[in-house]
């Protein structure tokens, strides 16, 4: 298969115009790569301490994090202080 590839000359502002063309869509493509790469790195921490009711930390206690959304889980135990994290959670409620 050939390709066959045709030529003309361009004036100045044909050339300028074109030119600017090519900018445009190079800056429009790395704008939606980025703008792709920037939406995945929302993500969310939650952190808290267990206390019982007299206000004394509660260690061991298993913590479980739902999205009443999507129903996905996580869960963790609290350490020595009372203390839990979860980290890098999507966002969501």
């Amino acid at each position: 298969m050939k390709c066959i590839l045709y030529a003309r000359s361009l004036n100045a502002a044909q050339g300028k115009a074109l030119s600017l063309l090519r900018w445009a869509i190079c800056f429009i493509a790395i704008t939606l790569l980025l703008a792709g790469a920037a939406r995945a790195q929302f993500t969310a921490n939650i952190q808290g301490t267990v206390e019982d009711p007299s206000g004394a930390a509660v260690a061991q206690a298993k913590v479980d994090l739902v999205n009443t959304v999507t129903q996905v889980s996580a869960s963790t135990t609290t350490d020595s202080s009372g203390s839990y994290r979860f980290l890098s959670l999507a966002p969501g409620s």
